[in-house]
């Protein structure tokens, strides 16, 4: 990944029909077909060299009859970050 440009304090994305509202500390998740629970936690949002938004996040993982781990951290565009976690979180 190239050079920060600037950090964002949170950030307005267009899903399908509504806005999706993103800040240091939402939380989006996925759910595998073996039931393991995937939830993305927001670290951090900005803009690269282009002026491409980022989201720089951790990842905890919950696998049935298996203890929890996390990694991290990531980045990932936040449009390809939208199409991997799909579902919010609500806090």
């Amino acid at each position: 990944m190239g050079r920060i440009v600037r950090q964002l304090n949170s950030i307005f994305f267009s899903r399908e029909d509504h806005l999706e509202y993103v800040r240091p500390g939402s939380q989006f998740r996925r759910v595998h077909s073996d039931r393991t629970v995937e939830t993305a936690e927001v670290i951090s949002v900005h803009t690269d060299t282009l002026g491409i938004p980022h989201v720089r996040y951790k990842v905890d993982f919950l696998r049935p009859n298996s203890a929890p781990y996390i990694e991290g951290p990531r980045v990932l565009a936040v449009r390809s970050f939208f199409e991997l976690y799909q579902e919010r979180v609500s806090a």
